[in-house]
């Protein structure tokens, strides 16, 4: 996949986010993620949508292949917060008190050196004894999936599969034809 093809289909991913078409957004994330190399900012995003569609496990199996060296201080706490998030809604508070913590602390020592209003948002919760993760689901799989089961995520969603399908070998033939 071309860098220009995948940038487009990271811009149409973020605008369904941020139109709150996250069922749309996953589709597009999924087929970044089977298309392209392996990145690990994409990853993450591709959890998150996982997570706005209640695919907690998948979304945690994710998330564990994703090597945190590569990250800044500010997307290691985004990916602390969506891991946490994750183990909350999966039953398992220890590790996601325990990502919170690593969250707090990265976000203390960033704001001693770039203070955002959302660092500040996040100390003034955490003082007052509110957690920035949401309630937790009942009844979630706590088993790590294969990529079977990732795949399997995309049942009921072949609509939008097939336009980025159809998009991406546009572009091919584009491609060859332009040669």
């Amino acid at each position: 996949m071309e860098r220009g093809d995948r940038e487009f289909l990271e811009l149409l991913g973020y605008l369904y986010l941020q139109y709150g078409k996250s069922d749309e957004a996953r589709i597009i994330y999924a087929a970044l993620f089977e298309l392209a190399d392996e990145q690990p900012l994409l990853t993450m995003t591709y959890a998150y949508c996982l997570v706005q569609a209640g695919q907690y496990a998948v979304a945690l199996h994710l998330l564990e292949t994703i090597d945190l060296s590569q990250f800044s201080p500010k997307e290691r706490s985004a990916f602390l917060l969506l891991h946490g998030n994750v183990f909350w809604h999966l039953g398992r508070d220890a590790e996601a008190r325990r990502e919170l913590d690593r969250f707090l602390a990265i976000e203390k020592d960033r704001t001693l050196t770039e203070p955002t209003r959302h660092s500040f948002l996040t100390r003034a919760a955490s003082k007052r004894g509110n957690s920035p993760i949401p309630a937790k689901g009942a009844g979630l799989p706590t088993a790590a999936p294969d990529k079977k089961t990732v795949g399997a995520s995309l049942r009921g969603t072949e609509g939008i599969w097939k336009r980025v399908l159809r998009f991406i070998a546009r572009k091919e033939l584009d491609r060859e034809h332009s040669r």
